[in-house]
């Protein structure tokens, strides 16, 4: 239940009800992860079969956080590229209830690669650009809200990132952690929740699944 920490996240809260529950006109909706892992010896957390990976390590979060900015996943066409080690690469067509569609982009460079790390959500509209984005250099790294005018190319921040360098994770999870604490004592279930996970799983499954036939899949 802590773990899915990034809806907890104050700049992923801010763009739900500033800027999508003000009803904008969605074009295109861009989701980009860019991770140069640097390896810290023989980890499960860097190893699909071990129940890490890029699928079990970062993707989950992506469909969790998706699925709480946008509503529930109806089809996914996905295409997984594996090299000898692990799974590399995540391409993706989301389909959500709504109608609206997002195209999804994971990959796990080696540290030798020259791109630049990035965690970016792109949306746009018809006038407008936003991103919420973040440098995925360090875990002191935080989120940051951008506006951009498509007309004028004027750039204007909504929600500036902190300064600290405090790992960003960490305010979040506790908030996640005192929303278990009082399942526990009062009784009265919160979220995320163990159901939440396995629809997080049964999303991922089917991503395998897409990717295996070459097909978009539908999900209940």
């Amino acid at each position: 239940m802590v773990n899915y920490e990034f809806p907890e996240i104050d700049a992923f809260r801010f763009f739900k009800k500033r800027i999508l529950n003000k009803k904008i006109k969605i074009k295109k909706i861009n989701l980009s992860w860019l991770l140069n892992i640097k390896s810290k010896g023989n980890r499960w957390k860097e190893y699909h079969n071990k129940g890490g990976g890029m699928m079990f390590n970062y993707v989950c979060h992506t469909i969790f956080y998706m699925e709480f900015l946008f509503g529930k996943i109806i089809s996914i066409k996905s295409n997984i590229y594996k090299n000898k080690k692990n799974i590399s690469s995540l391409n993706s067509v989301i389909c959500f209830k709504s109608g609206l569609l997002a195209k999804l982009n994971t990959k796990v460079f080696s540290k030798n690669f020259t791109n630049k790390p990035i965690h970016q959500l792109k949306i746009l509209t018809d006038k407008d650009i936003y991103l919420l984005r973040s440098e995925v250099n360090s875990l002191s790294d935080q989120f940051e809200v951008i506006k951009i005018n498509r007309i004028r190319s004027k750039k204007r921040f909504l929600f500036k990132k902190n300064s600290n360098k405090m790992d960003f994770r960490i305010s979040p999870t506790f908030k996640n952690s005192k929303k278990f604490s009082h399942w526990i004592l009062k009784g009265k279930s919160q979220k995320p929740n163990f159901f939440d996970a396995q629809r997080i799983h049964l999303v991922i499954d089917q991503m395998f699944r897409s990717s295996k036939q070459g097909k978009e899949i539908h999900i209940e």
